[in-house]
């Protein structure tokens, strides 16, 4: 004699039931979010591979950001390719204003974003905008 049809349900009910909150638990843990970036993919080969994503930064085109986050973009936000990551101008601007460097703002092909690193070595600029 075999299991009785209850008991059978009962069992892949809990089987279905664990395995829905194992995979819920992937989601919420090692998913591309503001809570998680680290887990958000950012390999890419050219500039158009990468996105910015309020939230999670530069990220590669097609992943999903999941985010409650509100984000007011600088200038400098647009995402650019290098050495197979995304990244994002602003840490190119943030390395010219450290270092006062004109010569690292020409680096930035961002033509808004390279003209306010100008504006703020010359000191025509406080602040972020």
């Amino acid at each position: 004699m075999g299991v009785p049809l209850k008991t059978k349900k009962t069992k892949n009910f809990i089987i279905l039931g664990f395995a829905l909150l194992v995979i819920g638990w992937w989601l919420i843990y090692y998913t591309c979010s503001t809570e998680n970036f680290e887990f958000c993919k950012r390999d890419c080969e050219t500039d158009e591979d990468c996105k910015y994503e309020c939230g999670c930064g530069c990220i590669s085109k097609n992943v999903l950001c999941i985010s409650n986050a509100v984000c007011r973009r600088h200038v400098c936000s647009e995402c650019y390719c290098e050495n197979g990551k995304c990244r994002s101008w602003v840490y190119v601007f943030n390395e010219a204003l450290k270092k006062k460097n004109a010569s690292i703002c020409a680096k930035i092909k961002s033509l808004n974003c390279r003209n306010l690193c100008y504006e703020y070595l010359e000191g025509n600029k406080k602040g972020y905008e």
